[in-house]
């Protein structure tokens, strides 16, 4: 008898534990079902950012493209335009350096005729120079005597 009420009493702890043990179980998974639809939950909310953060940043990467296309355009009408630029500096660069050769030669040109010239009428230049001191003397003398001239008239009236 005591065998049976030993063994009846071993049961029931063992099913009380068995229940205490189902109990404790199905909170667990209650929590751990809590815990999974809080993350599908907060995984929808990201979900939904990310949709909109990816519609953002297709938006931003078609202006990207379009803007570097622009640019891309912009630099070769630039790269045309300094091409031009560059044809234009070597076009004066040219006319440059022949205008001052034509110069040059005239200005040696020049420089030898005159010299050729004063060296050639060299003696006739040292001529005229020597009449054309005479006749500065002479017109000197003249307008010296004319002076000395009427002072002595104007002596003689009075």
């Amino acid at each position: 008898m005591f065998m049976e009420i030993g063994v009846g009493i071993g049961v029931l702890l063992a099913s009380i534990a068995f229940c205490v043990l189902v109990v404790y179980g199905v909170r667990t998974l209650q929590s751990l079902r809590n815990s999974l639809d809080e993350a599908n939950r907060t995984l929808q909310e990201v979900q939904k950012q990310l949709d909109s953060v990816s519609a953002e940043t297709v938006k931003l990467i078609q202006s990207s493209h379009q803007l570097t296309a622009d640019v891309q355009t912009k630099m070769k009408q630039l790269d045309t335009a300094f091409g031009a630029v560059l044809e234009v500096s070597g076009a004066v660069h040219e006319v440059t350096s022949s205008v001052k050769q034509v110069s040059s030669a005239v200005s040696h040109t020049v420089r030898s005729n005159v010299e050729g010239a004063l060296h050639k009428h060299q003696g006739k230049l040292a001529e005229a120079t020597e009449w054309v001191t005479l006749a500065l003397q002479a017109w000197q003398k003249i307008q010296s005597y004319r002076k000395t001239s009427k002072g002595e008239d104007s002596n003689v009236e009075q």
